[in-house]
């Protein structure tokens, strides 16, 4: 009843947009009020009322104000890049799901690749500051009470040249000293098992397979491939394979769209590929207009954007 009389007092009320994640905030001569129809509507609003108070500094009257704010966004966040050899302390991680919650966001990719110790290679990890089963227990935990998801990203095809150093798994890389996995079934196998231990223990219905920057494919163990079928064609069965396993675990499978993208025609895989998969634009700087963006867009995918600083 006080939450109502005050929202009354200040003109305030819920709308559709503030229904899932939005909030009010009034500030008066009658005090402030913060109302939500959930929690992360709550957490939001006082954070708002947080950042008025910083700016108006100590012992300053906040100002008079009536507020109804909601995301323009479903899914906002931040991916932090772990790839080449730098190890953050669990102190670290949750300070950056503060600052996420603190600006209004909602999720936080964790980066994967030789920097999680799988039980089933132990070899994987060792010495790293890698994280462990128990680690992402913690820290989900933590961040569920600031209405944060964590949301992994393995990476399953390129960009994992440290990873396919260990003796352990080179044999799985498309030649050695490569940067990519071969897309044969053995590889696959451990793509898979790798997968597996990692939704056993992040609750996310999302997986990111990364699958960014695998320029080096068809030059080792699938160049005849390549050559049958065009090296678009390899690409969109490894991904659509991938895809079906997701599925098959009640996952929806996230991947990096630049091999796509920055192909002669973009559409030789993306009418290969299941619509479900959500393509997320990773630019590496910031840019007024994303000309990626576009290319994508226009084939029906769900779309997100990640400009690189």
């Amino acid at each position: 009843p006080a939450v109502a009389t005050l929202m009354k007092a200040y003109g305030l009320s819920f709308s559709d947009k503030t229904r899932e994640q939005g909030y009010v905030l009034g500030i008066g001569d009658r005090g402030f009020v913060i109302a939500a129809e959930n929690e992360p509507g709550v957490l939001y609003g006082t954070m708002s009322l947080r950042q008025i108070a910083l700016v108006r500094g100590p012992g300053k009257p906040l100002p008079a104000v009536a507020i109804a704010d909601w995301p323009h966004m479903k899914m906002r966040g931040v991916q932090e890049e772990t790839a080449y050899g730098q190890a953050s302390t669990m102190d670290n991680y949750k300070s950056i799901i503060r600052f996420i919650a603190q600006y209004k966001m909602n999720t936080y990719f964790i980066y994967l690749e030789d920097n999680y110790r799988f039980k089933k290679y132990p070899t994987i990890g060792v010495n790293r500051g890698s994280f462990t089963a128990d680690d992402i227990n913690e820290l989900e935990a933590y961040a569920k009470q600031y209405h944060v998801e964590l949301i992994p990203i393995f990476e399953m095809l390129g960009n994992q040249g440290t990873l396919l150093m260990n003796p352990e798994v080179l044999p799985f890389s498309e030649y050695p000293g490569s940067h990519s996995f071969a897309t044969d079934d053995e590889a696959f196998a451990f793509l898979e098992s790798c997968f597996l231990e990692l939704i056993d223990v992040f609750d996310s219905e999302y997986f990111h397979a990364g699958l960014d920057e695998s320029w080096d494919l068809g030059f080792g163990k699938t160049e005849e491939q390549v050559k049958q079928l065009g090296r678009g064609e390899v690409h969109a069965q490894h991904y659509r394979r991938l895809n079906k396993l997701f599925k098959e675990h009640g996952k929806t499978m996230i991947m990096y769209g630049d091999v796509i993208v920055n192909r002669d025609d973009p559409s030789v895989i993306l009418n290969a590929i299941p619509k479900d998969i959500v393509l997320m634009d990773w630019v590496y700087g910031p840019t007024q207009h994303y000309e990626s963006v576009d290319k994508l867009a226009t084939h029906g995918f769900p779309l997100l954007v990640l400009p690189g600083l």
